[in-house]
Order: structure tokens, then sequence, then C-alpha cells
């Protein structure tokens, strides 16, 4: 059960993370299919992770601190969301650098497999 969440920072280089041990759990997803309402939901808090209905709002790695024990990450989302090409390429770069180098990284989710998936099958 979640009993303490709060916004930390928003990343945009390894460099960026805490430096504490706590393991990271990483939101992926398409633009716009809720990986921040997830947050929100998980945590049980309305506005701890921004929600917009216009894609692309997250362009950081934004960290949530967890009971005081472990990270969730929400990511950029891609696909729907109107970006340069460089933009895009900047993001890429900045998610493959966290997912290689980031030695407390624990779990991947890919939101929009779990839920968009589903809703396209209804």
């Amino acid at each position: 059960m979640i009993k303490q969440a709060e916004f930390i920072t928003s990343a945009v280089s390894i460099t960026d993370l805490p430096k504490d041990d706590f393991d990271h759990f990483l939101i992926l997803g398409r633009s716009n299919v809720g990986k921040s309402s997830l947050i929100n939901a998980i945590t049980n808090r309305k506005k701890l992770a921004r929600v917009s209905q216009t894609p692309g709002k997250t362009i950081t790695l934004n960290l949530y601190l967890l009971n005081q024990s472990l990270y969730l990450v929400d990511a950029p989302g891609y696909g729907y969301a109107k970006r340069s090409k460089t933009q895009t390429l900047t993001f890429m770069r900045m998610i493959n650098e966290y997912i290689q180098l980031n030695g407390h990284l624990k779990k991947l989710f890919y939101w929009w497999i779990l839920i968009l998936d589903q809703l396209k099958m209804i």
C-alpha cells in the first residue's frame, strides 16, 4: 500500500537522478495513453502527476518517490505528439541513457501494451 508519494525531480540526463539507492520503475508508453493518470491512480493522488489533454506535454523523466523506498519514473510518450526529429532524437537518447546506465532500474512498464491494445480489441 502506498502511504506517501511525492514528486522529486525532472531529469534530462543520468546525472540529474537522485544520489540514493532506491529502485526505479520506468513507465513507458505512447503519448496521451495515460501514464501520468496511472501514477495518480497508483498513488491515490489526483494531481501528483500533471495530466494534459494535449499529447506530448511530458518532456523529461519525472521521478516520484513512493513510501520513501522506490521511484516511479514517468517518461515522455511517443507516437501521437507532434515533435521535431531533433526533439524526438533527444528524447530517445535520454531514455536510452537512462535504461542503459541507471543501475537502479528494476522494471520497465510498457503501459500502451496493457491498456491501448486491450481497448482496440473491444
